[in-house]
């Protein structure tokens, strides 16, 4: 039925791209895996109209194959064996043109509000939500846990279950308060469920308490919760991409965004800094030209760059910031994927490598950025004082672990006396008093 559906869907080698259930543009197969997009001539001309990418601006009808390709590329999973799941589940291999997987069902429900659909059709497909039980759900997440073992997955696994990019392993699927379902057709998703990666046990956990704590101190973060399905603790992140309907309607308006990697042009395969990827300056510079509110998103990528570095999260590269669009607005995301590799330190070295360079730093070792001045160059690299992001740094470190605690007393006793999240609280108490004690007098360094 799958390949049925995709050969009728691409005859023509085009594809409409929609936002908010408006044709803005087609996206084109050429020769090979090559793709360009198109933006629809009258769309350009509307003063509301919200550009599919920071990368691909609304001035430029007509953008090439290689201003597009990672764009599109940054759509799908980033990690091989995730990638072979995907494939399997939409009956395509791991390498097929990436035209065939926006093609697929996957195209429906991608990260943002970009749709890929037939041009000759309808916008709004048949829209179906297929109710599920806890049990299916730990069977999904079994099923797909073995399958990124042995990197491939079995039937029962539908299309419609995987929506979004990334490397570890999730299912999306919709609740908007009548329990789970997986939608189908033009109907969004609203949640992510991840169990913990393989190896790093109660890595959910940890990922849960690094998001609460966060919000705890007042980032704007992804609202988690811990979820056991089974066996199974997971992770149930609420898209910030979707939006309830109006006056508890279950209608979900899906909103428009895209990563640091995507809005830069920047191919996934760099994502770190160290493999050529996008720095803090890099970023910092993106969001003075392009957001709404400048000083403010520099200012609040520059403290979620600390809190990364705060926690211990080696793994906040680009792609795992983002911006969110709608017309000419132009927002920082809030904090997303955010998980302290101190519970695991014999699969960790003792100073975790950071996803991108800190002030003068001239390598990626944690240990030195755990200075002021490190902070206080960071800041002048973003354009932004210096002095007052390492003081903040300080502030941030020294409010982590009253927000930690309380996110972990929220925690089932069957979870909050694991040896994790033990080891997590034991490692960032007095790693965040040192840092708190050592930033506080950082007002007397220069700028």
């Amino acid at each position: 039925m799958i390949n049925a559906q995709r050969e009728a869907l691409v005859a023509d080698n085009r594809l409409a791209v929609v936002l908010y259930g408006e044709v803005v543009g087609y996206l084109n197969r050429l020769d090979g895996d090559a793709v360009s997009f198109e933006y629809d001539a009258d769309y350009t001309q509307d003063t509301a109209a919200t550009p599919l990418s920071l990368s691909m601006p609304l001035r430029q009808q007509v953008h090439p194959p290689e201003a597009v390709k990672n764009w599109v590329e940054g759509l799908l999973p980033d990690d091989d064996v995730l990638r072979a799941v995907w494939a399997r589940s939409v009956d395509l291999s791991p390498d097929s043109p990436v035209f065939d997987w926006l093609a697929s069902p996957l195209g429906l429900d991608c990260a943002g509000a970009v749709q890929f659909v037939d041009p000759a059709g309808s916008t709004e497909r048949a829209a179906k939500d297929e109710a599920i039980s806890d049990a299916e759900i730990e069977e999904w997440l079994t099923e797909l846990l073995r399958a990124a073992r042995r990197g491939r997955t079995g039937r029962s696994v539908t299309a419609g279950s995987f929506s979004v990019s990334g490397a570890q392993v999730k299912l999306a699927l919709r609740n908007v308060g009548r329990g789970w379902s997986k939608p189908s057709g033009p109907l969004p998703t609203t949640h992510l469920l991840k169990p913990s990666v393989p190896g790093f046990r109660n890595q959910a956990v940890i990922e849960h308490l690094c998001m609460a704590a966060a919000a705890g101190i007042g980032l704007s973060a992804s609202k988690t919760s811990i979820v056991s399905f089974g066996g199974i603790d997971t992770i149930v992140v609420e898209r910030f991409d979707r939006e309830d309907g109006p006056d508890g309607s279950p209608k979900t308006k899906r909103i428009h965004g895209e990563d640091l990697c995507q809005a830069l042009g920047v191919s996934a395969d760099k994502k770190y800094q160290v493999d050529g990827g996008p720095s803090p300056g890099d970023i910092a510079t993106l969001l003075t030209e392009n957001a709404t509110e400048s000083l403010d998103a520099v200012r609040i990528f520059s403290e979620m760059t600390a809190y990364n570095f705060i926690v211990l999260n080696s793994d906040a590269h680009a792609k795992n910031y983002g911006v969110t669009l709608a017309g000419a607005y132009v927002g920082l995301s809030p904090l997303y994927d955010v998980c302290s590799l101190t519970p695991w330190p014999d699969d960790n070295p003792s100073k975790p490598e950071l996803a991108m360079l800190i002030g003068g730093a001239s390598d990626y070792h944690s240990v030195h950025a755990e200075t002021p001045a490190a902070w206080v160059e960071c800041g002048r690299q973003m354009g932004i004082n210096g002095k007052a992001l390492a003081l903040r740094v300080g502030e941030m470190a020294a409010a982590v672990p009253d927000a930690l605690t309380a996110a972990v007393e929220e925690l089932p006793d069957r979870l909050a006396g694991t040896a994790e999240v033990e080891r997590l609280v034991e490692a960032l108490t007095p790693r965040c008093r040192k840092l708190a004690d050592e930033f506080a007098g950082s007002a007397s360094s220069p700028k």
